[in-house]
């Protein structure tokens, strides 16, 4: 559906604006605009329109943006040589201006140093005919929202180009508590937020909520992992994981892609050193983890007790601590033969005597 709703906006649209695809960190936008997007809107069947893909993070100045635009056209292969200009404007050439300009601006190159010819061939070289523009990480620039998005509505508006933000907007839609005489709490969105829908509204169109097929998405990552996680690679395995997320508040499919790569390097370590390590124990160090760099993708500051060799705390629950191997590997790239098997006889010894509460 999007894309189909992505490619309708590129050879139907004529309302002059932006179009934004938003969700959370780490949900999978990139993931989904490089190998899903791209190549259906490259495929012959749908138009073969090329994609300019741009990420702002770090970007200070929109000339930037420009010069990046301009490098990724260089990648894109050109149009035959036999096409004239008076050609190219007959089947309707989108000049993007507003990027030639800020190129210009970005280079400092003398205009009046080249002769019209050579002019026109760097003019005519910023061709956005049947592209998108895609610009990421809008919320990670650097660049003023109100300048960029003044940028994005030039190129737009006044050149025709068609262009896909993605972006996580919560994080500019920023607010802030009040409360009044009788206590009552209320949200209001800060000053730059206002500023931003304002502008927004003058710029965007339509915005997309991305969400994807979590189960999926899951089963996919695990299975890219090899033989230490296949058995987790179950859909009753996808669903506990996608609960778990929920119970995080946190979605974050690249904190998951991490996990996946420290709790496969823990049971190889595990496995090479021949420590006896049972079914059970495996499936508390996986959700354990889990949960533990979901948490820590949200920022939270989780200390693990001094002396413990698992906690509930910073894992999912009590059936599911986090050991303090697991916490020490993920936070510290440390590994211990000595801490793993002390764990393990503290967990057995719990187990044996119930002395999770009490005896901890």
């Amino acid at each position: 559906d999007m894309n189909s709703f992505i490619l309708n906006y590129i050879e139907n649209d004529i309302t002059g604006r932006a179009i934004m695809l938003t969700g959370e960190w780490g949900s999978g936008k990139s993931y989904y605009v490089k190998n899903t997007l791209k190549p259906f809107l490259e495929d012959k069947d749908n138009g073969k329109h090329k994609c300019v893909i741009v990420s702002l993070y770090g970007l200070s100045d929109t000339s930037e943006i420009s010069k990046a635009i301009y490098m990724e056209l260089r990648t894109i292969k050109k149009a035959p040589s036999s096409e004239t200009a008076s050609t190219a404007k007959a089947v309707g050439k989108i000049v993007g201006k507003t990027i030639f300009n800020g190129l210009v601006s970005k280079i400092g190159f003398d205009i009046g140093s080249i002769d019209d010819k050579d002019f026109q061939k760097i003019y005519e070289s910023v061709d956005l005919t049947d592209k998108l523009i895609i610009l990421e990480d809008i919320e990670r620039t650097q660049i003023d929202i109100i300048e960029l998005l003044g940028y994005i509505n030039n190129m737009c508006e006044n050149d025709g180009v068609k262009v896909l933000l993605v972006t996580n907007e919560s994080e500019l839609l920023t607010t802030y508590e009040k409360s009044d005489d009788q206590g009552k709490t209320t949200r209001y969105y800060t000053d730059d937020a206002l500023a931003y829908k304002r502008a927004k509204e003058k710029t965007i169109g339509d915005t997309i909520y991305f969400s994807c097929d979590y189960e999926n998405t899951i089963q996919q990552i695990i299975g890219s992992f090899g033989v230490f996680l296949q058995k987790y690679r179950t859909p009753e395995c996808a669903k506990d994981i996608r609960d778990i997320f929920y119970l995080m508040t946190s979605h974050n499919l690249r904190a998951f892609i991490f996990c996946c790569q420290k709790i496969k390097e823990i049971f190889m370590f595990i496995d090479e050193n021949h420590i006896s390590v049972n079914e059970e124990i495996q499936t508390i160090i996986f959700y354990g983890c889990v949960a533990f760099t979901q948490r820590q993708s949200k920022g939270a500051d989780l200390q693990f007790e001094r002396v413990a060799y698992l906690s509930a705390k910073p894992g999912l629950n009590d059936q599911y601590p986090l050991f303090k191997f697991c916490y020490n590997y993920i936070l510290y790239q440390v590994l211990s033969k000595d801490d793993i098997k002390k764990s393990i006889a503290y967990y057995s010894d719990y187990r044996k005597n119930g002395k999770w509460n009490s005896g901890r």
